[in-house]
């Protein structure tokens, strides 16, 4: 399931029947990074939602533009899942009033020399800047340079950089076999690079905090989406000696060592983050110890 098999499909096809782009799309989620994948056409109309005919009928649309080609596969003389294999060439097709570079050029030649006709020469400056005409004032429209693409954006566009982000996601949360990776990658790449960089981060001990507390696991989409990585970034105990290589201890709100926490923090007793523990039904939060180590060491 390559991250850039996604983006091919969803970015660069262009033009193309909804239908299809669909039934792209959800080969293309199913992609090897090889480019070949073999869901059942079954699954494919379940999860787009779409009958089975209509993923029959765009596969064979798929192959007539040459965005896919399908090789039929047989188990013991069974026929199973058909195997596709992507064509990353493949663009889709110019939109409908869309010129070519060559029309283009020629069409620019043809207006400047009606233009320009015998009222002056035109120097190699000038048609530098020169961009289109309106021929019914011969007006000039000069040419605009184009924006340059920022920092994040070149980031953006740099799709194994994303699915290396992506799967070390996956080895950390560990998803099911029904999980849709495709809301994943979508939300990872809408999020800023720091915004990723912090997601990555923050993983590995969300994921052990839902553990810890017997809760339900979150698809990864949810935890980038909803950005849940802010709850561990903001409330994490700065690193303290006494407390390290220990076991996280629950500590009730209101309690004594709650208090002693929120003290030690610099925080308001009443401004501290809280989740409900179910195992021990009552809302607070772990900490490295019952009491921060200033006070630990005093007794």
């Amino acid at each position: 399931m390559g991250f850039e098999h996604v983006t091919w499909a969803w970015f660069q096809v262009e033009n193309i029947p909804l239908a299809a782009k669909a039934v792209l799309m959800g080969i293309a989620n199913h992609a090897t990074r090889k480019g070949v994948a073999y869901p059942s056409q079954g699954s494919l109309a379940k999860h787009l939602n779409i009958s089975l005919s209509t993923v029959k009928r765009q596969i064979r649309e798929l192959e007539k533009m040459g965005a896919i080609a399908s090789t039929s596969q047989t188990i013991n003389g069974r026929k199973t899942s058909n195997l596709y294999r992507l064509n990353m060439e493949f663009r889709g097709y110019p939109a409908p009033n869309e010129e070519t570079a060559e029309d283009a050029e020629s069409d620019l030649d043809e207006q400047l020399a009606i233009a320009f006709d015998g009222e002056k020469e035109i120097g190699q400056n000038d048609l530098s800047k020169v961009h289109s005409y309106d021929l019914s004032d011969r007006s000039i429209v000069t040419y605009q340079e184009p924006r340059i693409l920022t920092k994040e954006k070149e980031e953006e566009s740099a799709p194994d950089d994303l699915e290396e982000k992506f799967q070390e996601l996956v080895d950390i949360f560990e998803p099911g076999p029904t999980e849709d990776l495709a809301h994943g990658r979508v939300a990872l790449r809408n999020l800023q690079s720091f915004e990723r960089a912090t997601a990555l981060k923050h993983a590995a001990r969300f994921v052990e905090a839902l553990k810890l507390e017997k809760r339900k696991q979150v698809s990864i989409a949810n935890y980038l989406s909803r950005k849940r990585w802010e709850s561990v970034e903001r409330y994490t105990p700065r690193p303290v000696k006494a407390g390290e290589g220990k076991p996280m201890v629950f500590v009730a709100k209101d309690s004594p060592g709650w208090h002693a926490w929120a003290k030690f923090l610099g925080k308001s007793p009443y401004g501290m983050s809280v989740y409900h523990s179910t195992e021990h039904q009552a809302d607070g939060w772990r900490f490295t110890s019952a009491m921060p180590p200033e006070i630990v060491g005093a007794l």
